[in-house]
């Protein structure tokens, strides 16, 4: 019984997708909120749970590897390969939505050593003390590999980086 059920859902919607599938149909298929792309409902579905994290948090920052931390990431690996359309990226970007975490992250501690920068004169955080100390002895490691961009050379320069 299962399996033909499934057959049949299958054939309405390749139907409907054909035009093929009668008014009468359409309206009582749509009658018992029959969905035509599950797909797309899905993408539906968890943006409209990210929208309420958004609105409920201020940010879209995830906090652990749940399903939607997933769909999350493969929205922005969709992203970065050009492979997400405009109206999803124009939908997504409404709610902040940040596409490189990584530079997020770098952008933050930055801010944070900037911060340092100003209270305490200097950027030697001690490395065992803080996660913003090891974050600067990580960039003095990156910066010695040549694995640091210009920029952010020019940005730590900034505030006196040794």
């Amino acid at each position: 019984m299962k399996g033909s059920l499934t057959q049949w859902v299958s054939r309405e919607r390749r139907n409907y997708k054909k035009g093929k599938l009668s008014q009468e149909k359409i309206d009582k298929l749509e009658k018992i909120n029959f969905i035509w792309d599950p797909v797309e409902q899905l993408w539906q579905d968890n943006y409209q749970e990210l929208k309420e994290f958004y609105e409920k948090e201020g940010h879209t920052k995830i906090p652990h590897q749940n399903d939607l931390a997933k769909w999350l990431s493969r929205q922005r690996l969709l992203y970065k390969k050009e492979n997400l359309p405009i109206e999803k990226i124009e939908k997504l970007e409404k709610l902040q939505i940040k596409w490189d975490v990584f530079e997020e992250q770098w952008q933050e501690k930055y801010q944070e050593l900037k911060e340092y920068y100003v209270t305490e004169g200097h950027t030697n955080v001690p490395a065992n003390k803080s996660i913003l100390g090891s974050w600067v002895q990580t960039q003095r490691a990156s910066f010695r590999k040549q694995k640091l961009s210009q920029e952010k050379i020019e940005l730590l320069e900034r505030l006196d980086f040794k």
